[in-house]
């Protein structure tokens, strides 16, 4: 008897170990998050550098507002968007818990 009983405890402490893979794919998660954001920097670096604000740099108005302010502003505007857009935590369909855990269990 006390044979099963040492086997279910074991059995028990096996299943409250944290799965290698569930750790390995919020690593993963947050690994491609960490990409995209990189991915945004520098798309944001070469839209505000030289070749491409001298190309908006022009003395013309659209709806009144020259077309280099225009630039800026919605540019400004769509990087702050897609900056959310990357930060923003979703969860994948059906899972209760949430994408980055510390993994401290009260």
């Amino acid at each position: 008897m006390r044979c099963s009983r040492h086997r279910k405890r074991c059995s028990r402490f096996e299943n409250s170990k944290p799965d290698s893979n569930e750790h390995n794919r919020g690593s993963s998660i947050i690994k491609r998050y960490n990409e995209r954001l990189v991915v945004l920097l520098l798309a944001g670096c070469v839209a505000l550098n030289y070749p491409l604000l001298s190309l908006f740099n022009k003395p013309i108005l659209w709806f009144g507002i020259p077309v280099f302010y225009l630039y800026l502003f919605m540019f400004w505007a769509l990087f702050i968007g897609l900056a959310a857009a990357v930060m923003e935590k979703r969860q994948p369909p059906g899972s209760d818990s949430e994408p980055f855990e510390s993994g401290k269990k009260d």
